[in-house]
């Protein structure tokens, strides 16, 4: 198995391309970071009743997540005992049964072979069906509605997976008065990249934001129009990059009510009844959580390491959750689900969904900004002398450590910004997992979280 270390330099800040196309790494971080890790699976708004299903991925598997006959969730591996075709080719809707498109083998919602054509005559000799019943991911598990799965039965639970990310993902769960609901529809399209360069991008790259996405002010659309009348306001917000052992990260977290405000001031624009959502959700996360968490009040960009992103500055900027499919090493498949809260009025909702439509949705004014930076940058590195190079990651380096006193009185590890401390964080824990045989062979405790924080500087 190739090492990755030399090509992960994080005392100087620096990462190799060649982790972005070796076929040999890729499959490495298939069965290491994808074979291992808790990854997003659905919403269970999505699978609400019993027979409700959806069809995802975890790595390059195809996965079946369905409400059993019992009305518990459950995954399955989307895989023919038979033949190994799908089972399942619709990407959700409700079911009693899926059955395989090749020979007609049936599977009922619980997994178990309940029909093969002609049997008698074609297995004489009798089948043992309960052998060949629907492969099921051993791991299963709802944070708060959010529904995970995991290969590995030895990884540790998901609470634990989550961390202190929690303290803040509770922000996002709670603020919602109804609860969340995914909206109907997951927007997907193709990106040629590999999958880490769209991962990394929530993880830490706030430094693009303003240049990147600039041109989509022209128009007159005016994407940073949230943050003030100008342009610059985003960077200059007092905010931090905050990150976690396990790999998550989170990069524009404001500790003192400032996303709290900048609703309030949407707010005026759809009168008294979003000035009311707005004072609602604001009270609530006051009576379940603690102060500090309120008035953190939205998580910004961030992402679930390893292939989870969401976006979510507060109740009246629209909620995204984006999970990115690898496809190869150098092609991978970006999904985005908009979530609303049931309570939420219908005009906050339809400005939720028109600004999630032209903002960070397959067909909005930043995806395809992002999405041809990427495959631009896996185009320059395929070549010769591309594939040699070193990408400079070090912005924030010399900064380490200097955030106020006060302000680091908060779960995970709060940094300066702008930085990239976050993609450090996020090449810091995928070299961990790629460079482990399994994570009991590598100084974890307990269930397999790590022993210790961060083994260099971010």
């Amino acid at each position: 198995m190739k090492t990755v270390s030399p090509l992960v330099d994080l005392e100087r800040g620096r990462i190799h391309a060649g982790v972005f196309f070796d076929p040999e790494i890729y499959r490495q971080e298939i069965e290491r970071v994808f074979g291992r890790c808790w990854l997003l699976l659905c919403h269970e708004s999505e699978i609400g009743e019993v027979g409700d299903y959806v069809t995802t991925y975890m790595g390059e598997d195809p996965v079946i997540v369905c409400r059993d006959s019992r009305g518990k969730v459950r995954a399955y591996l989307n895989f023919c005992r038979h033949r190994g075709s799908m089972v399942c080719r619709a990407e959700r809707g409700r079911t009693k049964s899926f059955t395989c498109g090749y020979h007609m083998w049936t599977y009922s919602i619980d997994g178990e072979l309940v029909g093969v054509p002609f049997e008698d005559k074609a297995y004489p000799e009798g089948l043992d069906r309960r052998e060949l019943a629907l492969i099921e991911v051993p791991r299963v598990a709802s944070y708060k509605g959010f529904i995970f799965g995991c290969w590995d039965e030895r990884a540790e639970a998901l609470e634990r997976y989550l961390g202190d990310f929690r303290w803040y993902f509770d922000i996002l769960v709670e603020r919602a008065l109804g609860g969340w609901e995914v909206v109907p529809g997951v927007q997907k399209c193709v990106i040629e990249c590999n999958w880490k360069l769209h991962s990394e991008n929530f993880a830490g790259d706030m430094y693009h934001v303003l240049l990147t996405h600039g041109f989509a002010r022209r128009p007159g659309l005016d994407p940073f129009a949230y943050f003030g009348d100008k342009l610059s306001a985003y960077i200059e917000l007092p905010a931090y990059v905050t990150t976690f052992p396990e790999g998550h990260s989170m990069i524009d977290i404001l500790h003192h009510g400032e996303y709290y405000h900048l609703d309030r001031e949407v707010a005026k624009t759809l009168g008294p009844e979003g000035e009311e959502y707005v004072e609602a959700c604001y009270r609530r996360l006051r009576e379940v959580l603690s102060p500090k968490q309120a008035d953190v009040y939205g998580l910004g960009p961030g992402l679930i390491f390893p292939n989870t992103a969401f976006l979510d500055f507060g109740c009246l900027f629209p909620l995204g959750i984006y999970t990115f499919h690898p496809k190869g090493p150098e092609k991978h498949e970006y999904w985005a689900r908009h979530l609303v809260d049931r309570a939420a009025p219908a005009a906050v909702k339809e400005m939720l969904r028109k600004n999630f439509i032209w903002g960070q949705s397959v067909g909005g004014m930043f995806t395809p900004d992002d999405t041809d930076g990427f495959s631009r940058l896996q185009e320059a590195i395929r070549g010769t002398v591309g594939r040699k190079q070193w990408l400079d990651y070090h912005m924030g380096l010399a900064r380490e450590g200097q955030v106020p006193e006060e302000e680091r009185d908060y779960p995970g590890d709060v940094g300066p910004r702008p930085s990239e401390r976050g993609q450090r964080n996020f090449y810091r824990r995928w070299r961990e997992l790629l460079n482990r045989s399994h994570p009991e062979e590598e100084g974890h405790g307990g269930e397999g979280r790590p022993a210790g924080g961060r083994t260099v500087p971010l």
